[in-house]
Order: C-alpha cells, then structure tokens, then sequence
C-alpha cells in the first residue's frame, strides 16, 4: 500500500514539475514576442536596407530624384543622311536644335535600370553607413530611404541591373577617387552619376548627370575659292575626336589625367575597345563641295580640364580628315581652345555639355591629324548647348 501511494506521489510530483516547465515556457514566449514588437520598428529596417547596427535607423529620409541631360544620346542620324541643314549658312545650322533623344526618367524606368546608392557619414573618415539599390520601375520609383541619424553624404549612379558589382570605396574619400572608362560606356545605358548631402529625416535631392560630354559637326563644306584647286571636293571623309581621355572621376570634377585614347591620330586599336566605337569615329561616303552638307555627327567623350599641352596634356581635337586630288589632308581642330573661340569662359571641354561645330574649309589642312589648324584654313561656327536651353552661346570664327 505504502508503495502504490509513493508510485503516485511520484507520478503527481513530475506532473506538477511539468506544468511549472510549461508556464514558464508560456510566460518566457509571451516577453519574448512583446520585446519584438517593441524592436521592430528598429530592426526591420536595418534589416531590409542594409544599415549596419540598428542603433538610430530610421526609414522616413524623403528621396527626390531629378535628371539634369542635355546629351543626345538616341536617334542619331547614319553617316551620309541629308539633313534640314544642307545648303544652309553656319549661323543657321548651328542655331537649330537638335532632333535626337534625351535622355529622361522615364527612358530609364523603360530600359529596366536600378539607382544604386552608398550613404557615408559626413564627418571625417567618411565611413559607410548604408547601401541600397532600387529598381526604377514605373509606379515604383522609390520615394524614401533608411539610414542612422546624423549627417550623410550620399553618392548614386544608375545602372543597368542589381548585382552590377558597383563598389565605389569604403570611405568617402576612396569613393571620390574612384574612375571610370570610356571604353565601358554604353549609349542605349550611359552611365548618370549625383552626390548630395542631406541630414537624416529631411529630404535628399538626386540630381543624375552624365559624366560624357559631346561634340557634334552639323554640317561641313569646301570652298576653294580664288585657290588653283577650287574646284576640288573632299573625298572618303572621315571625322573623330584625338587625344580622348579614356577615364573620368564621377565625384571629383577637378580631375583631369589617366589614359589617352585616339592618342595624336585615329587608333584602330583603340576603337577595337569600345562598347560602341561610333563614339569616337565616322565616315561619309558623299562628296563635299561649296554646299553645305548636313553631316550630324555626334562623338561622346569625358571631360577635357588641361589648362596647356604638355608630354601628360593634350587637348582633345576635332578631326576631319578627307581627301583632295588624291592626297589626304587633315583638319584638327581643339575643342572650345584657342582660335576657334573659348565659348562661356571656360576652356576645353565639361561633362553634360554638347559642343556644336559648323565648318567650312578653305584651304589645304595639314599632313599631320595632330597639328591644329587656323582661321586662315577653316571657317567655324561654333555654339554649346547646357542642360537648360534657355539661352544659346554662339561664336563665329
């Protein structure tokens, strides 16, 4: 008897023991969800946008995006297409505007492109706070952002696709001495670059750029008046741009340097390693006489800052080359430099600008695509175009 009772004393005591195991377990889940909902509004966002610690992340930084393009990147008429300037005085043709594409936001959400940004403190050291990458997608463009408290620094670009390995430095510093190459770029996908600084909880304002700049010839002709050639036409013309720097810092305007590509005359090579050599070099297969001719040639390079030519500096050219009674002559002609006009106060050549040239050649060029011409061999009209087309820039030479 005594053991039957000791049996189920035994039995009552470990199903008290278990009973006391489950409350606790009940009462432990229980504080467990209420300390995640009481952390969720921290975490989650840490967690989706990639801040580091969830110490003061917070997700309501307001996002505003713009695209400062004057570039014409589409549409681009082919070698040897008659244009509306045909015929027409450089004044006039270098006064119209050109037909060919933008590039706004809307062809960017069409084309399937991501903005990726990193967030660095603005403070020294400059370290990373975040990174974030957001598809531009219609009816979805991201309106807001997640970052720590505090003031930020935030650099972007957009690109063709998440996962594109874009790694621009892991200080701010490095970031900004980060380049880019010619080579890479691609006009139906050029690269669009902004930095802003905003202060968490406020509004950061993204204005997207390209890092190219353009140089277009609208149309060319050849007048050999009172020369014993007059009557001469330029033959298998060919244009391009000499002495192109291949790379360009995004986030550091001052730069100016790296490689030279088309260095002192057309590379073969050199073309061989673009995405899209057309960037560089084309041909017309029509002949050039007194009239002009609508060429509407554009070439796309990155910024020209040298302030004189030296064994590290060249100025990027212009060239048209061409032949005349079977001989080919060359036109080079410096950029916004020298005696074709230096247009707005600043020399050589800034991204996010197209230089527009009318020329009319009047005499033999040179034997050498490197040396410059002079007024007294071509005639130009020459015009920018910025971003905001509200006022035109012209000078005749």
């Amino acid at each position: 008897m005594s053991a039957k009772k000791s049996h189920k004393g035994r039995n009552l005591t470990s199903v008290l023991d278990k009973g006391r195991r489950d409350v606790a377990l009940h009462n432990y889940l229980e504080c467990l969800l209420a300390i995640t909902f009481f952390i969720a509004p921290i975490w989650y966002p840490a967690f989706f946008t990639s801040c580091t610690t969830v110490d003061n992340c917070t997700p309501y930084t307001r996002l505003s995006i713009s695209v400062r393009d004057s570039l014409p990147y589409a549409s681009r008429p082919c070698a040897g297409d008659s244009t509306e300037a045909d015929g027409e005085t450089p004044e006039k043709a270098v006064a119209g505007k050109s037909a060919a594409a933008r590039l706004p936001l809307t062809q960017a959400i069409e084309g399937g492109l991501y903005l990726d940004m990193v967030i660095y403190d603005d403070s020294p050291g400059g370290r990373v706070d975040s990174w974030q990458s957001m598809p531009l997608a219609e009816g979805l463009l991201p309106q807001g952002l997640s970052c720590r408290n505090g003031d930020k620094i935030m650099l972007a670009r957009v690109s063709g696709g998440r996962g594109s390995s874009w790694n621009p430095g892991g200080s701010l510093e490095s970031a900004r001495a980060m380049e880019i190459s010619l080579a890479d770029e691609e006009m139906d996908a050029p690269g669009m670059y902004a930095e802003c600084a905003f202060k968490t909880g406020g509004t950061a304002a993204l204005e997207l750029r390209p890092s190219l700049a353009a140089v277009r010839l609208e149309s060319l002709c050849a007048d050999f008046f009172g020369k014993s050639y007059e009557n001469a036409v330029l033959k298998n013309v060919k244009v391009y741009l000499t002495n192109v720097h291949g790379t360009c810092r995004p986030f550091d305007r001052s730069f100016s340097g790296g490689e030279i590509l088309n260095c002192g005359a057309l590379s073969e090579s050199d073309l061989s390693r673009m995405k899209d050599p057309s960037m560089l070099a084309g041909s017309y297969d029509k002949p050039v006489g007194i009239r002009y001719c609508g060429m509407d040639m554009t070439f796309f390079c990155y910024p020209d800052r040298a302030l004189v030519e030296g064994p590290g500096e060249r100025f990027t050219r212009l060239v048209i080359e061409a032949e005349v009674d079977g001989c080919t002559w060359y036109w080079p002609i410096n950029v916004n430099r020298e005696d074709f006009g230096v247009v707005n106060g600043h020399p050589g050549i800034e991204s996010n600008i197209v230089y527009n040239y009318v020329v009319k050649i009047t005499s033999l060029g040179s034997t050498d695509p490197d040396t410059p011409v002079t007024p007294s061999q071509v005639r130009v009209a020459f015009g920018i175009e910025e971003w905001d087309d509200s006022e035109e820039i012209m000078e005749r030479y």
